[in-house]
């Protein structure tokens, strides 16, 4: 439970970072290698979330989408896994649909995960015994086996070619 709570904590304060540049200009690239956009406000987040983070859990290791990876990651038992904001492009565009996403894998085995939606105040948990929870509320998987009647969450306009003839619902 604990790293549930530093991992939930640390999702919070990001968002306050986060939201703090809805009204601003922001500096964003595009990664090498065609990965993709960043902003200095993910830069800020990552910043922000390895300092808080390893200040909590100084023996676990790191491993995020905006920093240089360190192998030395790979000799502790349990490590930070990040992503400052999930969905940059999304960020960029104002939308809502972007999220802070950490978790905590043990042995490699994710073992704590959150999933933080600050615009839509959406703050998905899940630890390893306990289940998922949605805002506190359990969640569980869906039954439905065809993917016609399923919901499928896909903001990515590229996705949506993929998706093909099912039907979309914009939010």
């Amino acid at each position: 439970m604990q790293d549930l709570d530093t991992i939930k904590k640390a999702a919070i304060e990001a968002s306050k970072i986060a939201l703090s540049y809805s009204d601003k200009n922001f500096k964003t690239w595009d990664k090498d290698a065609g990965a993709g956009p960043v902003t200095e406000v993910d830069i800020e987040i990552d910043n922000f979330l390895r300092t808080f983070l390893l200040k909590c859990e100084p023996d676990y290791g790191w491993l995020s989408e905006e920093t240089e990876d360190n192998t030395a990651r790979l000799g502790k038992s349990k490590v930070f896994i990040v992503d400052p904001i999930d969905g940059t492009r999304s960020f960029i565009a104002g939308d809502k649909t972007w999220a802070h996403s950490i978790a905590v894998a043990e042995k490699g085995k994710p073992i704590a995960a959150v999933v933080y939606l600050p615009r839509m105040d959406l703050l998905y948990t899940a630890e390893i015994g306990n289940g998922a929870f949605l805002n506190g509320e359990k969640i569980t998987v869906s039954e439905v086996c065809d993917l016609m009647d399923a919901k499928i969450l896909a903001k990515n306009r590229c996705l949506k070619k993929r998706i093909g003839k099912m039907d979309s619902q914009t939010f």
